[in-house]
């Protein structure tokens, strides 16, 4: 940005982080499965379904953080919640909104500590600049990808593999009522994978 007097603003203040929106995280209890034992169990994590943001909780994904004891959720509706308290009772999970206005992200990936989304428009980078729990810049880290105006395009569950390259889905443009396809473009129907 430049001043009048024709010199440019110090835009650095601009670059820290604002103030947190959200406020305190909201709490929530889970449910143990039945039979710890088993091979293969459940346990059911408290959803804040009624809360101020009024948001639906239609959870597309999550990931756990490396301390295991917390993890990122994505919702189709666009927001990005960070829960913790995943121990071994579940009785305190406390859930706090980090980011949101998202395009249906359907896909969440945690690495090196940062959380990425897919969505249909991109994969996005998130970084909370100043540590308060809530991303400040949303980082356009790929959308590569045709993409038309088709209704449930939906892109999924986004992946990495060894050497850091991130994988999706791409789903086909659903007629609204689901009378066959709208326009298909190249990359619809397609396992996608970003070099970045």
């Amino acid at each position: 940005m430049q001043s009048a007097a024709g010199r440019a603003e110090d835009l650095g203040a601009l670059t820290q982080g604002g103030d947190a929106q959200w406020g305190d995280p909201l709490g929530t209890k889970g449910q143990l499965s039945d039979n710890q034992t088993d091979a293969y169990v459940v346990d059911t994590l408290g959803i804040p379904f009624n809360n101020q943001y009024e948001p639906r909780m239609r959870i597309g994904a999550f990931d756990f953080f490396d301390d295991g004891n917390s993890a990122a959720v994505c919702t189709w509706d666009g927001d990005v919640w960070i829960v913790s308290g995943i121990d071994d009772d579940l009785q305190n999970l406390q859930w706090k909104r980090f980011a949101t206005g998202l395009h249906e992200p359907l896909g969440l990936k945690i690495v090196d500590g940062k959380i990425y989304t897919v969505g249909d428009n991109q994969i996005t980078r998130f970084h909370d600049l100043n540590n308060d729990g809530e991303a400040d810049f949303l980082e356009n880290f790929n959308n590569d990808w045709d993409s038309t105006e088709g209704f449930h395009a939906f892109c999924f569950d986004l992946q990495t593999d060894p050497q850091g390259n991130f994988y999706f889905s791409m789903g086909c443009p659903v007629r609204a009522g689901g009378a066959g396809f709208e326009r298909l473009g190249r990359h619809h129907g397609c396992v996608l994978k970003d070099f970045s």
